[in-house]
């Protein structure tokens, strides 16, 4: 199984706004579904924008890694950090 397919986006959470609307709680949504939700503080809104860049993220880490590989072999550390990244990234 694979993610769900970017982009991803940081949303108000309309549905809880109706019930709480003094709070800003945040969905993570890919079209129209939600990936996950998170709460109305500081740490978590920049946790809901580094989420949403995941999908970004991984694919230029794997032409990184391609790169990476290319030019420097894959002895380099940074070669093995990606590697080790992406197979993070992958569902179990």
């Amino acid at each position: 199984m694979e993610h769900t397919n970017g982009p991803w986006r940081v949303a108000p959470d309309l549905e809880f706004a109706r019930l709480h609307p003094y709070h800003e709680n945040r969905n993570i949504m890919a079209n129209d579904w939600v990936i996950c939700r998170m709460t109305d503080h500081a740490e978590q809104r920049a946790n809901a924008q580094l989420i949403a860049a995941a999908p970004e993220l991984l694919d230029a880490l794997k032409v990184c890694q391609v790169r990476i590989f290319m030019l420097e072999g894959p002895e380099n550390p940074a070669y093995e950090q990606a590697r080790d990244a992406i197979k993070k990234a992958r569902p179990v």
